[in-house]
C-alpha cells in the first residue's frame, strides 16, 4: 500500500510506497516499509491517506473514488477508536471494593494475574502489598485481590465491548459524515 502525506487536504507532499504497517499514536504517525525501514511524522494537523498500490497518485485527490475514500475514512476512524480504547484501559480503574485507583498498564495486568495465581495456590500467604495510584502501597487480602481482579476484568471487558460496538457502527456507515460522527 501507499501512504500519501497531504498538505491542505489536497496537495500531495510525499508518497511512501510499499508500506506494510501504519499506526497513529498520540498525534504521531508511524510506518514501516517492506525494507523494515521505520519512520514517523508528527506534523500538526496530521493529514494522510492510505491507498492501494494500484492507485495512480499522479491523478491527485480532487476526485477520488468515493468508495475508496469512504473505506479510508472508516479505517482511520477504527484506528482512532482502537487507540482511544487502549488509552482508556491503560489509564487504569477505580475499584468499587477498595475505592483505590489502580494502574493498568500491560505489565500491571500481568502482575495482577501472577499475584492472584500465587496467592490462590495455597502458599500460606493470605495477603499482599499492592501499589495504588492514590494511596501508595496498601495491604490487600486474598478476597480483596480476587474482587479487584474481577473488577479489572469487568472494566477492561466494558472498554473492549464499547470498542467493538463502535467499530461495527463505523463499518455500517455509508457516508464520510456518518463516520466522523462516531466518537469514543
Amino acid at each position: 500500500m501507499k501512504l500519501v502525506m497531504l498538505y491542505d487536504d489536497e496537495v500531495v507532499s510525499a508518497v511512501i510506497e510499499d508500506v506494510t504497517e501504519i499506526r497513529e499514536e498520540d498525534g504521531t504517525l508511524y510506518w514501516t516499509d517492506i525494507n523494515e525501514y521505520h519512520a514517523r511524522c508528527s506534523d500538526n494537523p496530521l493529514r494522510y491517506v492510505v491507498v492501494s498500490d494500484e492507485m495512480d497518485i499522479r491523478k491527485g485527490f480532487r476526485n477520488p473514488d468515493p468508495v475508496q475514500l469512504l473505506n479510508i475514512y472508516k479505517q482511520r476512524k477504527i484506528n482512532e477508536i482502537k487507540e482511544a480504547c487502549k488509552k482508556d484501559i491503560l489509564n487504569g480503574f477505580i475499584s468499587p471494593t477498595t475505592g483505590h485507583h489502580y494502574a493498568f498498564s500491560e505489565t500491571d495486568q500481568l502482575n495482577f494475574a501472577m499475584q492472584l495465581t500465587l496467592l490462590s495456590s495455597g502458599n500460606g500467604k493470605n495477603s499482599t502489598l499492592w501499589k495504588t495510584e492514590d494511596s501508595g502501597i496498601v495491604a490487600h487480602s486474598l478476597e480483596a485481590l480476587h474482587a479487584i481482579c474481577k473488577e479489572s476484568e469487568d472494566f477492561k471487558r466494558g472498554k473492549l465491548e464499547k470498542c467493538w460496538q463502535l467499530q461495527n457502527k463505523v463499518e455500517g456507515c455509508i457516508t464520510t459524515q456518518e463516520v466522523e460522527q462516531v466518537v469514543w
